[in-house]
């Protein structure tokens, strides 16, 4: 029927059938994608949310990490704090675990005299050992810092008061015993080892108490903590860099398969109409008129007058 005209720039009724279909179906497409961006769009902005909080608590932790360094170097003449643990907590611990083994032989004895399994005498030994280490722990970091009020003094009294009143009272149980068991030891003698075992144990606590105090240096605990936060902090920038990250490629991943289906619809609408182009120009009765003039297709064919199928959906998928 030389549908369309030939002269005629205008699409005729199935290209625009087919071009109405294809934008109909792309446009349910993008109504579901902004459907899906949107909940995707939210977790984007929340995990951004999460990196900015990250990257400035990470920030803080570097700041207060150069304070901590500075003050370390303007108490030890310029010197920088050592880039990992300082070798005296090794030696320092070394020390707390060997003292912590010696209480055992010392004290053991005492809570047999209560009669009850042996696991009980080495869980109490064991309790009265850590009480007085850790007192001792305490009390030297006390003293090294220097810092005195109401409170830390109170503290700094009860450290020092409770291990002598244990170390007097695990003494006197363990002359007890002994003289229990030895019903021919002198009185002399048994004052002797009440005072030899009270010596012993006080020693142990006043050695520890030396040790914390040569070994704790409040500035280079400053830095080692300042440290440990930085490395915390980075730690979880990284995370949530990575989820922020993710969240992003959800969102593009997400925007390229809708893309994809977009412009396959109209691919496929492309195709039926150079299908029905070709099958109209093997039909037609006018095409050897207008071809002895020169003009090969009609006009509605050329590349000027061709449909537009869904260009701003599509930009929009594009990210443009």
């Amino acid at each position: 029927m030389n549908i369309p005209a030939w002269q005629n720039p205008d699409q005729p009724p199935y290209v625009l059938e087919v071009v109405e279909a294809a934008e109909h179906d792309i446009r349910r497409l993008i109504e579901e994608w902004h459907e899906r961006d949107r909940i995707l769009k939210g977790k984007e902005e929340q995990a951004q949310k999460l990196k900015d909080e990250a990257e400035q608590r990470k920030k803080e932790a570097e700041d207060e990490f150069e304070k901590a360094k500075d003050t370390y170097r303007k108490v030890h003449e310029g010197n920088d704090p050592p880039t990992g643990t300082d070798t005296r907590l090794f030696w320092y611990w070394l020390l707390i675990a060997f003292l912590f083994i010696f209480e055992f032989p010392i004290n053991s004895v005492v809570f047999r005299v209560f009669g009850e399994a042996e696991i009980f005498t080495y869980v109490a030994t064991a309790a009265i050992a850590i009480s007085l280490l850790a007192c001792a722990h305490q009390l030297g970091n006390f003293l090294r810092e220097g810092k005195w009020d109401k409170t830390r003094t109170t503290i700094a009294a009860v450290l020092i008061i409770i291990p002598i009143l244990v170390i007097g009272a695990v003494a006197w149980l363990r002359q007890w015993y002994l003289s229990q068991v030895a019903e021919d030891v002198g009185g002399a003698w048994s004052q002797g080892m009440l005072f030899a075992f009270a010596t012993f144990n006080l020693l142990i606590f006043v050695v520890a108490t030396v040790a914390s105090y040569l070994v704790h240096d409040p500035t280079l605990f400053a830095v080692y903590r300042a440290r440990k936060q930085l490395a915390k902090a980075r730690k979880e920038f990284e995370k949530a860099e990575r989820d922020y990250i993710r969240a992003q490629a959800d969102r593009v991943k997400t925007r390229n398969i809708y893309r994809v289906r977009a412009c396959r619809i109209k691919d496929t609408a492309q195709i039926l109409i150079q299908c029905y182009r070709t099958e109209n120009l093997r039909h037609r009765t006018d095409r050897e008129q207008y071809e002895k003039q020169g003009s090969h297709e009609p006009e509605s064919f050329k590349e000027k007058n061709q449909p537009k199928i869904a260009e701003k959906a599509l930009r929009e998928l594009e990210g443009q």
